[in-house]
């Protein structure tokens, strides 16, 4: 009998034993917003059991009243936290923290503003909600920036969390997620306006996993287990978004969404980690160091900060783009591309010139850099002028412009890599012009430059009533300006300081400079991430020496001074000049102001406008549902079409003329902006019939904006003794199938409307 006991109590202390060895270490992490799929990758670690297998039991803690999580980490009330991208600002300021992985490669932090706001400028003195580290401590702030726009300026509301402040018009924009809020409005027929700092060119990370250097440096083996199990969720997430999904809805969906919610979330954030392009988690130091300039630009850090990188990223373990590796995805792409097409400035020495259809010049010698390290061929396309190859670019004929550098209407079609270069853009005058040591003094004069340069373009917008007269050439430009026919010549300064010292060296000279820099990069087509990502880590290989060593090739300068300049034109002797060339990475991205916003958009409306009823034209529909199908198929985004025909239109213009017709097209047109959704476009697409491209929209949501609309055409007076009616069709967004396929399909829906008795909206369906 003791022996029975003996051994029931040696099992006992075995079970006892083996419990204690095996009990799980309790932290917790903060979140920045509430429960959704913006943090997937932890839930999936959860349960998937990653947590556990590193020994660790993890509670996830959704924001709460407290809302500055990095406070809350350095308290010792949580172990782990989500940040914005402030997190690199506060470190710079001082703060113990430590990052561990970036998952969001891209801001999914923006503005949304009521309808009648377009512009960040026009926030000023009007009632923001959120907080002030999401306002001044991410690309929002540098977003306000560019708009000559201060923190100060904004009348900010303590963050509700909710939509309805914004809905019932209590306040006039609200820190929102790209991938969440707008999404919640459009279900709701909600208009609203994103103000995005990716449209202003401000890259921030966001959803930085982060501790306290206090935690690091006490258990980092607790580090490197959160983060290894974190990411092995984030991975699982990814690749299984939908069971990820139905995991919210049934254990964390404290915002009650519903699936449609989720999965459009979903979609949008996999385009700003990017998997494909770059590593999970990873963190890139030129990417830091960009963002500690803007934040520096912004005030919010000092210039005299000391903190190094690599005290901030865990173990030091920040890839430098130099250093960093293709992925597999970027050498398969490499391995399977034949060759990449290049358009160039054909007359722009010494950056580029076409000889007998060979390039010569610095941009040359770029790309022979390129094509040695990444061992793909380049194919000169031929054009006659720069004009020329912007239209190329954006018809895809080629895929990269080899010297360009980004402005906003550029951005529409291409990306662009780090800058090569910065350079000041100066003007040139004959000799006999005084020396300009303010352009604002000389608006009133007429001034060339070549058609298409960039810095014309963000010189109209600083200047809206400059008077620019274009040039093919810049030797067309400067036979000008030596026969007095115009003022002066602006370009930069390497380029003028060649042609004169060639040709003009005793008529022409440097005389003022322009506040503008030209910094190209390379433009790379912007359906191919991929390229921009190979050609940007293959840049960055290029070393400052090899830099150096092409500008000195090219550029062998004379200048003449004006003896009253006594800073900028000293500067310019030939050995001073060399150091105008030193190369930064990252710059930031030149201002651009609301007029020429403006313009731009009065510019583009009368090419892209039916002229009746001031809806977009069957062109830019083209255009558009192009874009919106090349998205889905890139983003695996989804949209719907609504394709609409008024009922027997004939017989209006027959019985009661042509004028009444118009007014009816043109009533029609009302009811279709104002039912439809804020990003929805609304077009004529030919006679009576219009279309609608519907975002991020489904056959479910998208007849319910169709009903909308065919009840108020339907009950709308048009003061005619007849009832006017519209039949619609509708067809959802099919990855397997072409564009016009679904151009078919909803006219197809359309008919059988028209033949089910009109006045009817018909979902197209597959027999």
């Amino acid at each position: 009998m003791i022996g029975i006991y003996l051994k029931f109590l040696l099992i006992l202390l075995l079970l006892l034993s083996f419990s204690h060895s095996t009990e799980l270490k309790k932290v917790s992490i903060q979140f920045q917003w509430k429960h959704q799929f913006e943090f997937a990758g932890f839930y999936a670690a959860v349960e998937q059991g990653y947590y556990v297998d590193e020994g660790l039991a993890v509670e996830l803690k959704e924001i709460g009243n407290d809302s500055d999580v990095i406070s809350q980490v350095l308290n010792g009330k949580s172990d782990f936290g989500i940040s914005y991208s402030s997190l690199v600002s506060e470190y710079y300021n001082g703060k113990p923290v430590v990052m561990m992985a970036n998952i969001f490669k891209h801001s999914a932090l923006v503005l949304i503003s009521q309808k009648d706001i377009v512009l960040p400028s026009e926030l000023k003195g009007k009632k923001v909600m959120g907080s002030h580290i999401a306002l001044s401590g991410t690309g929002i702030g540098m977003m306000l920036k560019h708009f000559d726009t201060d923190i100060k300026d904004l009348n900010i509301v303590k963050n509700t969390h909710t939509l309805e402040p914004f809905i019932n018009k209590e306040i006039d924009a609200m820190t929102s997620f790209i991938t969440n809020q707008p999404h919640q409005l459009n279900k709701q027929y909600i208009q609203y306006n994103i103000l995005s700092p990716t449209n202003y060119g401000s890259q921030f990370y966001d959803v930085n996993l982060f501790t306290s250097r206090k935690l690091y440096e006490k258990d980092p083996a607790l580090i490197e287990a959160f983060n290894r199990a974190s990411l092995k969720g984030w991975d699982y997430a990814l690749k299984h978004s939908d069971n990820v999904i139905k995991l919210i809805l049934k254990k964390y969906n404290s915002q009650n969404k519903d699936f449609d919610d989720l999965k459009y979330e979903a979609e949008i954030i996999k385009s700003l980690i990017l998997p494909d392009i770059y590593k999970l988690g990873s963190i890139d130091c030129n990417v830091i160091k960009k963002m500690k300039k803007n934040f520096i630009d912004l005030g919010t850090i000092s210039a005299n900060s000391n903190f190094k990188e690599n005290k901030f990223v865990i173990n030091g373990n920040c890839i430098d783009s130099k250093e960093s590796q293709l992925t597999p995805i970027e050498t398969s792409y490499i391995s399977n591309k034949i060759d990449i097409k290049v358009c160039v400035d054909p007359n722009w020495m010494p950056f580029e010139k076409l000889v007998n259809g060979k390039l010569i010049g610095i941009s040359s010698d770029y790309l022979n850099i390129l094509h040695d390290r990444l061992n793909i061929p380049f194919t000169i396309v031929e054009t006659k002028t720069w004009q020329e190859s912007l239209t190329f670019a954006k018809e895809r004929k080629c895929d990269i412009l080899s010297l360009a550098m980004e402005t906003p209407s550029r951005k529409k079609y291409m990306n662009f890599t780090v800058p090569h270069l910065s350079i000041p853009v100066v003007i040139a005058t004959t000799t006999d012009k005084l020396f300009i040591s303010d352009f604002k003094d000389v608006l009133d004069k007429t001034f060339g430059s070549v058609k298409g340069y960039a810095f014309n373009e963000l010189l109209r917008n600083k200047y809206p009533n400059l008077k620019i007269v274009e040039y093919n050439s810049i030797e067309e430009g400067l036979k000008d300006v030596n026969e007095g026919k115009i003022y002066g010549l602006i370009d930069n300064l390497t380029v003028l300081a060649y042609h004169i010292q060639k040709k003009y060296i005793s008529s022409l000279k440097i005389t003022g400079r322009v506040d503008q820099k030209w910094e190209p990069g390379i433009a790379v087509r912007n359906d191919d991430l991929i390229l921009l990502s190979i050609l940007n880590k293959t840049i960055s290989t290029i070393q400052e020496k090899e830099k150096q060593n092409i500008l000195n090739q090219w550029t062998s300068i004379t200048y003449e001074e004006n003896t009253n300049y006594s800073f900028i034109w000293k500067a310019l002797a030939i050995l001073l000049f060399l150091s105008i060339f030193s190369i930064y990475r990252y710059l930031d991205i030149k201002k651009h102001n609301a007029q020429l916003k403006k313009l731009n958009k009065k510019l583009e409306k009368l090419s892209t406008t039916d002229g009746l009823t001031q809806l977009y034209n069957r062109r830019y529909l083209d255009s558009s549902l192009k874009n919106e199908y090349d998205r889905a198929q890139r983003y695996k985004t989804n949209f719907s079409l609504i394709l609409l025909d008024i009922d027997d239109f004939k017989a209006v213009n027959d019985n009661y003329g042509h004028d009444k017709g118009d007014d009816v097209l043109k009533l029609v047109s009302k009811i279709l902006v104002d039912e439809s959704r804020s990003n929805d476009i609304v077009g004529r697409w030919g006679g009576e019939e219009f279309m609608i491209i519907c975002p991020n929209t489904s056959n479910k949501g998208v007849e319910k904006v169709a009903e909308k609309i065919r009840l108020g055409i339907q009950n709308q007076d048009f003061e005619l003794n007849k009832e006017i009616t519209a039949s619609f069709g509708i067809v959802e967004y099919d990855e397997k199938k072409e564009l016009h396929w679904h151009i078919i399909s909803v006219d197809k829906a359309l008919y059988e409307a028209k033949h089910l008795g009109k006045n009817i909206v018909k979902i197209y369906t597959e027999v």
